[in-house]
């Protein structure tokens, strides 16, 4: 080991305060996590409910002290906004809070929520100390959940559906760039493969905005299961490892997928590509 840094009298309340807040931000992920599944962004919608009130439109009644004390810290987080109403708190949604509602026309996280914060991602981190320091060997989600990110999504549609939803959140908000590229490539007449397409996002704004072309999705069986009927865009179950699943085509896609695996699996899903494009 190397000489020890000592820090300066004035440098260590901000340097604890900021380790504190690192070391606790689990602590408001997780009471997050807890107001996404239970919904509770949808019970306020616009209105402003003490707690009590939030527990009657809930399909079960929590924890009321527990939830309150959820509410509070994420009112901290600038989730909900707090009120005095009499002597009793009473909450609000912030704009961030808003995004943690479901079915209406403007963007919603909770499927991000659900799944960065859930047990199957959640717990792998718990697993990287072991992976870092070399005392295990597989992947901390391997080793947290006992099989493979594709396997255990495979065998558990209750966590690949939140999953699979925050592939197309993303999406939405890179697709303007993706098409404007296709846009300027003038490209007509082509067989476009997007590889690990998910519900089909990509290619349906591709396919609105870039006619001409036969636009294909690919993904595993499972999750074209999924995939809405879209105008303009095939879909097709394959597995991006083996070349004879993926469509003969010209051109390929690919976002967000390379980085989910080693470099040896990353040339494979490559060499697998480049034999699906014709000469």
């Amino acid at each position: 080991q190397g000489p020890k840094l000592v820090l300066e009298p004035e440098q260590l309340r901000d340097a604890v305060a900021a380790v504190l807040k690192m070391s606790s931000a689990h602590c408001a992920a997780q009471s997050l996590y807890t107001a996404a599944r239970l919904g509770i962004a949808d019970a306020i919608g616009s209105d402003v409910l003490t707690v009590a009130e939030i527990c009657a439109r809930l399909p079960a009644c929590p924890n009321q002290s527990a939830l309150h004390r959820c509410m509070r810290q994420l009112s901290t987080s600038g989730i909900f906004r707090e009120e005095d109403r009499d002597g009793e708190f009473a909450y609000g949604l912030t704009a961030e809070g808003a995004l943690l509602q479901t079915g209406i026309a403007q963007p919603s996280m909770v499927c991000g929520v659900l799944h960065r914060m859930g047990r199957p991602a959640w717990g792998s981190w718990a697993e990287v100390p072991d992976y870092v320091s070399g005392v295990t060997e597989e992947c901390p989600f391997d080793t947290c959940n006992k099989a493979n990110w594709v396997q255990y999504y495979k065998e558990r549609p209750e966590s690949a559906k939140p999953f699979n939803e925050f592939m197309s959140f993303l999406s939405a908000g890179e697709l303007p760039i993706i098409v404007e590229a296709f846009v300027k490539e003038a490209i007509s007449g082509k067989t476009v493969v997007d590889v690990g397409g998910n519900l089909g996002a990509v290619m349906s704004a591709i396919a609105a905005q870039v006619p001409g072309n036969t636009y294909i999705s690919l993904d595993l069986p499972e999750v074209v299961a999924e995939a809405p009927a879209v105008s303009g865009v095939e879909f097709v179950a394959g597995d991006m490892f083996d070349a004879r699943t993926i469509p003969k085509c010209d051109l390929i896609h690919m976002k967000h997928i390379l980085h989910d695996w080693d470099d040896s699996a990353s040339v494979r899903i490559l060499k697998s590509c480049h034999k699906a494009l014709n000469d």
